[in-house]
């Protein structure tokens, strides 16, 4: 089966939606690297084969941004992790306040409003949490 858009190389602008996302109002967005084994973990064991192939389409053509993770991250990562043990935060939240925060990017669009709700920049500003769906429960970032 060759994922949906293939044909013409257009983003699916139906990949958000299919995860229960609402699309952003404005801007990119931003998937950090260490977030795409969760995603495609929560693709596939809820919306198959199909929608784990469409999103990783839809991440060569542009339709998403992929983030590199750096070294600084990972130690940025633990630090927070030390920081929020009591929320039990896991690396994937950690991944994407850090993002994040090396971007300058305040927005982030999740459903696991509780950590990032909890979770200041390092500027010390809370983040702006975009609406989130019903299926993702780790953050994108929308620049």
């Amino acid at each position: 089966m060759r994922p949906r858009g293939e044909e013409n190389d257009e983003p699916d602008c139906g990949f958000g939606r299919g995860l229960g996302l609402r699309p952003p109002q404005r801007g990119a967005v931003i998937v950090p690297a260490p977030i795409l084994s969760e995603i495609d973990y929560l693709l596939q064991a809820r919306l198959g084969m199909a929608a784990e192939l469409r999103f990783l389409h839809d991440i060569t053509i542009g339709a998403f941004t992929l983030e590199p993770f750096t070294s600084a991250d990972v130690h940025r990562c633990r630090d927070l992790l030390q920081t929020y043990a009591d929320l039990k935060l896991g690396l994937a939240d950690a991944a994407v306040i850090t993002t994040a925060d090396r971007l300058g990017i305040r927005r982030i669009l999740t459903v696991d409003q509780r950590d990032f709700r909890a979770v200041q920049s390092s500027r010390g500003t809370p983040f702006v949490l975009a609406s989130g769906g019903r299926l993702i429960r780790t953050g994108v970032l929308i620049s």
